[in-house]
């Protein structure tokens, strides 16, 4: 039987290392699910209440 390698990070060629790397930056920058359902709702009730103001 032979064993699949698993490639690590360091492993990589140095393009990968830096795509991986901003998608963690990214990554990390994002708030939690909730507190963006909580952003979302906010910005419908306000926006709703703006636009039946409107007419």
């Amino acid at each position: 039987m032979t064993r699949k390698t698993e490639k690590t990070l360091d492993q990589l060629p140095a393009g990968g290392k830096g795509f991986l790397n901003w998608i963690e930056k990214v990554g990390n920058k994002v708030p939690d699910p909730t507190i963006m359902f909580v952003y979302l709702i906010a910005l419908i009730a306000v926006l709703s209440a703006l636009l039946s103001w409107a007419g």
